[in-house]
């Protein structure tokens, strides 16, 4: 079955009224399939509300799987031919484990325990032994994340490398970044068609905002629950999109480098951050003013645009900037042919020249993307023009377009550049893409990544770059081409995902902004909630495997 209906339940379950919850889900599951749909998803910890006393009290509100619950909606979904997938609080012996089950015509088909845990989780749940399963089903291949499992990347990422084409994301939000950046990230990013069914209502000092959300695999919104009441949304499934979106030019997951992803799967304590993040520092010693620049060579003339790119980068570094951000290969024009391409590269010496003496008048740091030519081949590379007038780092692009890739030659190695202030990392371009060059970059030691832009697509400016900050705990600086398909708009994005300050979209303009680099050294978005420590790598082995045939 390719096409079908599924409906995302948004609704409330009471305190340890297991009786009053299953009544309301078994109403809910009735109704849904009355109006044809075939999926059915509710929100988390359906079967016990999520606020007990202590541990004791969680582990009687808890139900086994499978169990009463389990049970009874089997009955209901082999009478109505349906599939539903539901968050239940599950008991086993004396452990809790925050799950999600997965019920069809034929009974319980398997389960999902929570693998992120957040804030008072803990208190009460076991960290989850599942992994990261995927159900292969009449209507689909199905995977099922739970609640703050959409802060972190990695868990949405498996599910769809082990084969999702359908991510079930069961939640309790309390925040609404869940469903303004989280939820709409997992599904852009995984090609995916994503269902969240969210809570709604209020227990023991926490609101539930609603906003349950049907998302398709090319990123369009198909349906949005409101903020004001409990609710059945639905939405049209085709499967074939999935295949459509993957297959399609810039698919994002045919477009990684699983070949340079090995530290993802390394444990914590390896990383260089582990480390990093226990060093004493001063902060008013990680500080740096950064400016991010929107000069673009937009009237074809390559030395014309170098002279005004070295006045517009002297002008930001007298006014103290000393970490400064151009636009991705801004002495190119866009549609430069592989001749231009090699003029360009032939001007990066004397780029490299000029933004030298700069840096060394004013201690600045320059990001340039430019064209480097070595031994024959082009490259796309970031150099970093440091404050003694020299090329600190190179950063040759990991992840190429498909026009890139008919001129350049791909790098294999990520850069983090270790500065007076602090450490930069580098990305460029629709790298912003990709979970995974981010993720390094923060495991890597980075606090601020530097990012030379040319947007192609609205989501790399309004979500993507947002959503690299926000999951890693960052912050990001990007300078992005006036004539880019998405113009200008370059922007200093905070470590929670705001934005400090942008630019306009039709001038040669920059933005400074005052950062305390201090701020991304603690990844911690709640006591103990740590967005790096808290991983589960021992679940991403194929992390560094290709992208299966769905991909």
């Amino acid at each position: 079955m390719t096409k079908f209906k599924a409906a995302a339940i948004q609704t409330f379950s009471t305190l340890a009224d297991p009786r009053r919850n299953l009544t309301t889900v078994v109403r809910a599951i009735e109704e849904a399939a009355g109006r044809g749909a075939k999926l059915i998803v509710f929100p988390e910890c359906m079967n016990s509300g999520y606020v007990w006393k202590d541990q004791v009290h969680a582990v009687q509100c808890a139900d086994p799987i499978p169990g009463e619950f389990t049970t009874e909606i089997a009955r209901l979904a082999a009478r109505l031919k349906v599939y539903v997938a539901i968050g239940l609080s599950e008991k086993d012996g004396e452990k809790v484990f925050n799950s999600a089950a997965l019920v069809g015509p034929d009974g319980l088909i398997g389960r999902y325990q929570k693998n992120f845990l957040f804030d008072f989780d803990p208190d009460f749940f076991t960290w989850g032994t599942t992994g990261y399963p995927v159900f292969d089903t009449e209507i689909g291949k199905i995977g099922m994340f739970i609640c703050a499992d959409a802060r972190i990347p990695e868990g949405a990422r498996a599910l769809t490398l082990n084969g999702a084409e359908i991510l079930l994301h069961i939640t309790n939000s309390t925040t609404h970044e869940q469903h303004e950046m989280h939820v709409p990230t997992r599904g852009n990013e995984s090609e995916a068609w994503i269902i969240s069914a969210d809570k709604f209502g209020k227990e023991e000092g926490l609101t539930y905002p609603g906003h349950t959300l049907i998302i398709a695999p090319d990123g369009t919104e198909v349906a949005h629950g409101s903020g004001e009441k409990e609710e059945i949304v639905y939405g049209d499934i085709d499967l074939d999109a999935v295949r459509r979106v993957r297959a399609g030019a810039g698919g994002i997951l045919r477009g990684r480098r699983p070949d340079t992803y090995g530290i993802l799967t390394s444990p914590y304590e390896s990383l260089p951050i582990s480390r990093i993040v226990n060093t004493p520092v001063v902060p008013a010693r990680l500080a740096v003013l950064v400016a991010a620049l929107q000069v673009t060579n937009t009237g074809g003339d390559d030395r014309a645009t170098l002279d005004l790119a070295v006045r517009t980068g002297w002008e930001a570094a007298r006014e103290n900037a000393r970490l400064i951000v151009f636009p991705e290969l801004f002495l190119c024009r866009p549609d430069a042919g592989s001749e231009q391409l090699r003029q360009s590269a032939a001007l990066t010496p004397r780029a490299l020249d000029e933004f030298g003496r700069a840096a060394k008048q004013w201690g600045a740091n320059y990001v340039l993307s430019l064209v480097e030519q070595d031994g024959g081949r082009l490259y796309h590379t970031a150099f970093v023009v440091g404050a003694d007038g020299n090329v600190a780092t190179r950063y040759r692009k990991v992840h190429l377009t498909e026009s890139e890739a008919r001129w350049a030659t791909a790098g294999n190695d990520y850069c983090v550049l270790e500065l007076p202030f602090g450490n930069a990392g580098i990305m460029l371009g629709h790298e912003v893409r990709f979970c995974e060059v981010a993720r390094i970059l923060t495991c890597l030691g980075a606090d601020v990544i530097l990012m030379p832009s040319a947007w192609r697509h609205p989501r790399e400016s309004a979500l993507f770059s947002r959503e690299r900050a926000l999951e890693n705990k960052i912050f990001v600086v990007a300078a992005n081409r006036l004539d880019a398909p998405c113009a200008g708009d370059s922007k200093v994005i905070l470590p929670n995902g705001a934005i400090a300050s942008r630019a306009g979209q039709g001038q040669t303009d920059y933005v400074f902004q005052y950062l305390n680099l201090a701020w991304a050294r603690d990844k911690q978005i709640r006591p103990g909630t740590d967005l790096i420590r808290n991983r589960r790598p021992q679940f991403y082995a194929k992390f560094n495997e290709p992208a299966g045939p769905a991909a």
